[in-house]
């Protein structure tokens, strides 16, 4: 059985051996950063920021084989529910969260319902993806934990035959039930106003396209209280002020999205306004920071090198451009076919400066 099971497993690996090596990258990631702050952890919300920090000082400190560098990537989700916890409440809520679903699991199935082996199977599907991120799982969740503690244990069944607690065992399940009902309730118009602020948010888009960045900023700065946490929103807020010329105020905003998402894109944004502000010490400090959050992207490489090059600064923008050139780069993805064209025109541009400095 174990023979059959693990080679299972390994012709599963090798079917998807690029998906699951990233996979046991991020999660191996996630563990250094629960790690960094094993008691109190970083808090809710910020377990894809923190994620980005773990990653660039990962790939800054060491060397990694390209099959690494290859497969890490931005990650949306943690694809590990209980590294998710850990990351942001600590071992200790780990540990908590761990006892209430075994626990539960325990009292369902002493109860012979259905619901125990439900929640056996959203249990382990926790450990390699993110139930708990998409709304319809996290109230399956909520319901069948709530259903777990109105369950008779066997030692309550022994009580009820003898009268003595069935008033209370009724008590705890209304109150339970009330509860839950409430959460929803209360989730439900929390749902209800962001879709409110989304729909208003697709409306405000018409400005950007029409290039109106200034008043695209006015209609996305009123739906800051209900959309702060949407890394997308925070992104669109701050390209808006980038475009407009409030660097400053975009740099705010983006670096907010910073503490939420572990995309680089927040950093190269960043740069360009420190850039554009003349402030080119932090321009290539952020660069730099999303070029090692994602080592395999040319981007930020590119925006470094054009940088060096606007500022005078050749030696440093011929050596990001070698290094640009000996990097990898996917013939199916024109974006980055795009940027190495790119780059081998601004190389050109630097031998012909070169040449000029020399005849002169």
């Amino acid at each position: 059985m174990l023979i059959t099971i693990l080679s299972a497993v390994a012709t599963i690996f090798m079917m998807k051996k690029d998906s699951a090596i990233g996979r046991f990258h991020i999660w191996n990631m996630e563990a250094k950063a629960i790690i960094e702050t094993p008691f109190i952890g970083t808090g809710p919300g910020t377990v894809l920021g923190q994620y980005a920090k773990i990653q660039e000082n990962y790939f800054k400190e060491n060397e990694c084989s390209q099959k690494i560098v290859n497969v890490a990537g931005a990650p949306s989700y943690a694809f590990n529910e209980y590294l998710k916890i850990g990351m942001e409440t600590g071992i200790a809520g780990t540990l908590l969260a761990l006892c209430v679903v075994v626990l539960a699991i325990i009292r369902l199935l002493r109860s012979n319902g259905i619901f125990g082996y439900g929640l056996v199977a959203i249990s382990v599907f926790a450990f390699f993806s993110y139930p708990l991120s998409v709304a319809q799982f996290s109230v399956c969740i909520v319901i069948i934990l709530a259903l777990s503690s109105c369950c008779d244990s066997e030692v309550l069944k022994l009580q009820k035959k003898k009268n003595t607690s069935v008033l209370c065992n009724s008590l705890l399940t209304i109150f339970v039930i009330g509860l839950v009902l409430f959460g929803i309730i209360d989730l439900y118009k929390v749902y209800k106003s962001r879709e409110k602020a989304s729909d208003d948010w697709r409306m405000a888009r018409q400005w950007t396209l029409m290039k109106k960045y200034d008043c695209a900023a006015e209609e996305l700065e009123v739906l800051y209280p209900y959309l702060f946490w949407n890394y997308q929103y925070l992104y669109e807020y701050g390209y808006a002020l980038h475009r407009a010329g409030m660097y400053e105020k975009s740099n705010v905003i983006f670096t907010e999205g910073t503490l939420i998402s572990a995309d680089p894109m927040f950093h190269n944004m960043m740069g360009k306004n420190y850039k554009e502000m003349g402030d080119y010490t932090n321009a290539e400090r952020e660069f730099l920071k999303a070029h090692h959050i994602v080592p395999s992207r040319l981007y930020p490489l590119v925006l470094l090198m054009e940088m060096y090059m606007d500022v005078g600064q050749l030696g440093k923008a011929k050596e990001i451009g070698d290094k640009v050139l000996l990097m990898p780069v996917n013939k199916k993805n024109g974006t980055m076919i795009e940027l190495r064209r790119r780059v081998e025109g601004n190389m050109e541009k630097l031998v012909s400066l070169k040449n000029y400095g020399a005849d002169n």
